[in-house]
């Protein structure tokens, strides 16, 4: 990860190779033990490639490189690794269900992300307004949710309005509207394959799947997760587009 990796990490979990992640996740891992290297061995506990775990269904392992990595790091300050450690924890909890600890950690350490100056960084900026929609829609505070799908749609980044989308549909589901939900589910996996993201445009195709009943959608987007390596779609799905009724 680091300077070296981390913009192919990031492009790897975007376009669902999630296998792949995980296999260089454990290949960096190792190496960087071998070497001494505390920086690339946290960056790669806490950062996007922790996702390759839970989508692996194991989750148990996913919280274990969180807690290490955050341990192998300094206390003082809050840095990228904070961050990305923030980031792990969460998505551990919102995967399970918890989405009131998920909501819990992530207001507990909000203000040191705002005071570290790293939501000037685009890509954190988006990360991390998604990841407190999600959880405040998972927790049904639907008004935090929305406010927070409006800070994305106004950020100036290719993805963050087809992020922003996918809120909006857990939003609909939320309220009852499935058929706004499924239609704004579908305008937005094009967008989402249009700017790289095919693993939140298959969780899309998933959800609108399960909406509509339209069996074959959603098992054609299951097919190819569970080719990308996700054991359970319906968790990953769950975890990007909460609110839709498959957790």
């Amino acid at each position: 990860m680091g300077g070296r990796s981390g913009a192919g990490e990031i492009l790897a979990l975007y376009l669902g190779e999630l296998d792949e992640l995980g296999r260089r996740a454990r290949l960096q891992l190792a190496d960087a033990g071998e070497r001494g290297d505390v920086y690339v061995a946290t960056s790669i506990s806490t950062a996007l490639s922790n996702l390759a775990w839970l989508a692996a269904g194991d989750i148990d392992s996913a919280r274990r490189h969180a807690l290490e990595g955050e341990r192998r790091w300094t206390r003082r300050g809050f840095h990228l690794q904070h961050y990305w450690g923030l980031l792990s924890s969460a998505h551990a909890d919102l995967y399970v269900g918890d989405a009131a600890a998920a909501l819990k950690l992530i207001r507990a350490r909000w203000p040191a992300l705002q005071a570290s100056l790293l939501m000037r960084v685009q890509v954190v900026a988006c990360e991390a307004l998604h990841l407190r929609a999600r959880a405040c829609l998972a927790a049904g505070e639907l008004g935090a949710a929305a406010h927070d799908a409006g800070a994305l749609d106004a950020l100036d980044a290719a993805h963050a309005p087809a992020l922003a989308a996918l809120v909006h549909a857990g939003l609909a589901a939320r309220k009852g509207d499935f058929a706004r939900a499924s239609a704004t589910l579908a305008a937005a996996a094009p967008r989402l394959d249009g700017v790289g993201m095919a693993l939140h445009a298959r969780a899309a195709d998933h959800a609108r799947g399960v909406l509509t009943g339209q069996s074959a959608l959603s098992d054609r987007a299951s097919s190819w997760m569970r080719a990308h390596g996700v054991a359970e779609p319906a968790a990953l799905t769950a975890l990007l587009i909460p609110g839709c009724g498959l957790a």
